[in-house]
């Protein structure tokens, strides 16, 4: 019994690290592996709040927060050519 125990708060363990590493890696990784036109991501969010056009020519896609209730104070959205590169969380320009 203890065994299995042990089995298990470990297995848990590196489940919550995996979890965590995934998490850190951000947006850019998921975009790159999910892509998501700009249509799509208006459709779920609706019109941005402010666009923020980069030196680079990317565009910065601000939504409030509680377009889709969540937590923070916003969320945002790197796009480039109509797609969805990366994004993150309370953008302050």
């Amino acid at each position: 019994m203890k065994k299995t125990i042990s089995i298990l708060t470990i297995v848990s363990l590196m489940s919550l690290s995996l979890a965590g590493a995934a998490f850190a890696f951000g947006d850019e990784s998921y975009f790159a592996n999910h892509p998501t036109s700009v249509d799509e991501l208006t459709k779920v969010w609706g019109q941005p709040l402010q666009v923020v056009q980069s030196d680079d020519g990317a565009q910065v896609l601000v939504f409030d927060k509680h377009a889709n209730n969540m937590p923070y104070e916003n969320r945002y959205f790197v796009v480039r050519d109509g797609q969805v590169v990366d994004g993150g969380m309370n953008y302050h320009n």
